[in-house]
């Protein structure tokens, strides 16, 4: 191993459309704790943490995901090196240099570029692996990608052609990329021994990240540098310069760095891997009955098989059928083929095409100082549960004209009005007059759950929004968050 700590830096801006209506661009999957327990990114960050070869990570997501980052970071006891906050997305190639240029106080050191939405389930074979590529990223500056050990035929993935190995190692000479195949193609291509599939986790030294960049896209790398010397820190976060990053050419990592370099290499890997960019992927990783359903909570399944059932709220029930997803969440349900994953794209897409809400925000929103779901609306009111979580406040802004009716179900808090403050314990109701400036302090150390009723005549849209809306949804949760 290299002297120097490996930086991990986890790419956690995507939008996960593959998995909705469970994963949304509010809350995309890799902060989605599928499994009820932690988070796909948590899972990123617990694979890494306090491993002897590994320093504090970077985050590099999107500027609307910042302060979930933070939140479920803090979750897990881990301190970040830096969380990078993409002011728009600009593809992979732009992520990973900004990670590089935040950790230049790190000169000697590899770094580590991953996903945050894998899931791996054999966490030892994958720092194996690492181990076995240092010596290619440190001593010969090379950039390694992991290539991983195909199970089956997959239209999904991009592929890798591995050729001889190098140095008597592991690693060897990355031939070629091969881009997402028809199914026909993915068929032939896992008969081959050195085909791979493309799982997008690179270690490399940070130097020659650079000169290549310089090299082969100094389109790239020029406004980068310049937004990140021009950015801003507030604590741990940092905010490249909006102005100068807009100006990048969005372009993956593969494309822009890794098909023409001539520094390339690959090491084989078979950790048990899946992106789970699917239902079908998420049916294939969990555990099955004996007519390989998995079955959730709330759900049902008679005379079924080979199917998968999810729902977070209704009960849903399955009867003599096979092979179907049915995926019921919030404010929208999803029936489809469990062998045509790709399918799900195309439906969002339509949503979106007709300015559906759903497709792209949750019935609710996370705050800093907790969450809040939509629960019903009517034509002039809507009822919300309101969470707050230990030791924090809720910044609920004016209500304008609108009043609202509080329920407290939950613990106990202190609830200020316009200056006036009582205790609120389960049970007890308050009227928040109109215009008022409520606040809610958690003062137990649990969760806070109130339900609120809010009655006004300008009240949001929870169906449909327009384009504008949905772009700037974090502007709406905190604005309506009350």
């Amino acid at each position: 191993m290299s002297t120097s700590k490996i930086i991990p830096v986890i790419l956690a801006g995507g939008k996960g459309t593959r998995l909705w209506p469970v994963s949304r661009e509010d809350l995309p999957k890799q902060f989605c704790k599928m499994d009820n327990d932690l988070s796909l990114f948590q899972h990123s960050i617990r694979r890494i943490q306090n491993h002897p070869h590994f320093a504090d990570p970077i985050i590099v997501t999107g500027e609307r995901y910042g302060d979930v980052v933070h939140r479920q970071m803090a979750e897990m006891s881990c301190t970040p090196l830096a969380i990078i906050n993409e002011p728009m997305g600009r593809d992979t190639a732009a992520a990973i240099l900004l990670a590089a240029e935040v950790a230049k106080s790190q000169e000697d050191s590899l770094m580590l570029m991953m996903p945050s939405d894998h899931l791996i389930a054999d966490e030892q074979e994958f720092v194996s692996a690492i181990e076995f590529a240092v010596p290619s990223a440190d001593k010969d500056g090379l950039i390694v990608t992991f290539g991983i050990k195909p199970t089956h035929p997959d239209t999904g993935f991009g592929y890798l052609r591995a050729g001889p190995c190098l140095f008597n190692r592991n690693v060897c000479e990355l031939e070629s990329f091969i881009e997402k195949p028809d199914l026909d193609t993915a068929e032939k291509l896992i008969q081959e021994d050195n085909v791979f599939w493309n799982a997008g986790i690179f270690l490399l030294d940070r130097q020659t990240l650079r000169n290549e960049f310089i090299r082969l896209a100094p389109d790239v790398f020029e406004p980068v540098v310049e937004s990140v010397a021009t950015g801003n820190w507030d604590g741990k976060m940092f905010s490249p310069n909006a102005q100068v990053f807009e100006q990048t050419p969005s372009i993956s990592f593969d494309y822009a760095i890794m098909e023409p370099t001539d520094r390339k290499a690959t090491i084989a890997v078979d950790p048990q891997w899946s992106d789970l960019g699917s239902w079908k992927a998420v049916w294939e990783t969990s555990e099955r009955d004996a007519n390989q359903n998995v079955v959730g909570e709330n759900c049902y399944a008679v005379n079924t098989k080979d199917s998968y059932v999810r729902s977070d709220g209704p009960i849903v029930g399955l009867a003599g059928v096979e092979n179907i997803v049915v995926v019921a969440s919030g404010d929208a349900v999803l029936v489809t083929s469990r062998s045509n994953p790709q399918d799900v794209k195309q439906l969002v897409d339509a949503l979106k095409a007709d300015n559906v809400a759903a497709a792209t925000v949750h019935p609710g929103g996370q705050c800093n100082w907790g969450s809040y779901d939509n629960l019903h609306q009517g034509d002039n009111h809507q009822v919300r549960k309101l969470s707050i979580n230990p030791g924090q406040t809720s910044t609920l802004q004016n209500l304008g004209d609108k009043a609202q009716h509080w329920i407290a179900v939950v613990g106990t808090s202190s609830v200020t009005i316009d200056g006036t403050t009582r205790d609120l314990r389960p049970g007890d109701q308050i009227f928040v007059p109109q215009g008022a400036d409520p606040q809610i302090e958690n003062t137990s150390p649990t969760m806070v759950e109130i339900i609120a009723v809010e009655l006004g005549n300008d009240l949001p849209d929870a169906r449909v929004a327009t384009a504008e809306k949905a772009e700037n949804q974090n502007e709406i949760n905190n604005k309506h968050a009350a």
